[in-house]
């Protein structure tokens, strides 16, 4: 088979978080999934987006990574978020007509028997999610489970998630190798960012992401040049005061202008 598969989101407009992040964790399990494919002798082309700034120029850039290719299926990996209290697993495709539903509802058995619970059955009809719109080839978008909740969350290894896809894609499982372990690593470390706490007067690469992350989310309009001005302080207030309104405690409780270690957790769930 010849498959497209990428990780939802980015690190600059990121996913949900909650217990973990669905930004870290979908690409632990992307990494696996294409991993064990090849090692079968599937040919799998990673549509992964990493630079787009907007949530609309992310979605346009995989579905051009997906579009490049000819490919049997397209696979999307997410992890859903949403009160805490729900949980499960399901897989997504366009129509009850679509060509990806049979590998649809294998891949959401295969993820029940981690002991997950199957929301809808397993299958959700989907057709206004951009992914599933705008692919050409059959696709389907896995939301492997719930990031926000703690019983999900205790069940969830990104080797078992990955596992169960790949098993419910082409019926076979292929086990953790010392080459995989090794190349998760170095995708994980390649990922992983600590942003130093940012304020008025700093000029660092940490200012330049918080400036493209609160651009992103239409918070700052200012320029992105790496520098903590005014513009951008204000901007930190804002997201600060909007978060304090939502129960989400950050800075001093009152918007102090200063983008710390809380707040970087809150934007981007490291």
């Amino acid at each position: 088979m010849k498959i497209n598969v990428h990780a939802g989101h980015n690190f600059k407009v990121p996913g949900a978080s909650g217990i973990f992040s669905e930004t870290v964790e979908d690409r632990k399990v992307k990494d696996l999934v294409i991993t064990k494919l090849r090692a079968l002798g599937h040919t799998v082309y990673d549509c992964t987006d990493e630079t787009a700034t907007t949530v609309r120029g992310n979605l346009e850039a995989i579905v051009a990574k997906c579009n490049a290719h000819s490919v049997d299926l397209d696979v999307s990996i997410h992890f859903n978020a949403f009160n805490s209290s729900a949980n499960g697993t399901e897989v997504c495709i366009y129509s009850e007509n679509s060509a990806s539903k049979s590998t649809a509802q294998k891949i959401a058995n295969e993820i029940e028997k981690l002991g997950y619970t199957k929301r809808n059955g397993g299958i959700s009809i989907r057709n206004g999610l951009y992914v599933l719109r705008h692919t050409n080839a059959p696709a389907l978008l896995v939301e492997c489970c719930f990031c926000d909740n703690k019983k999900d969350a205790a069940l969830y290894s990104a080797e078992k998630m990955a596992n169960a896809i790949v098993k419910g894609i082409t019926g076979q499982t292929v086990k953790a190798s010392t080459n995989a372990s090794a190349n998760t690593t170095t995708k994980e470390e390649k990922y992983m960012f600590s942003p130093a706490t940012c304020k008025v007067g700093d000029s660092s690469t940490s200012v330049l992401l918080l400036q493209e992350i609160l651009k992103a989310r239409g918070y700052y309009s200012g320029k992105l040049d790496r520098k903590f001005e005014k513009e951008l302080m204000t901007a930190v207030n804002k997201y600060q005061i909007e978060r304090m309104k939502q129960g989400k405690k950050l800075g001093n409780g009152k918007g102090d202008g200063i983008c710390g270690q809380d707040m970087w957790h809150d934007l981007i769930a490291i």
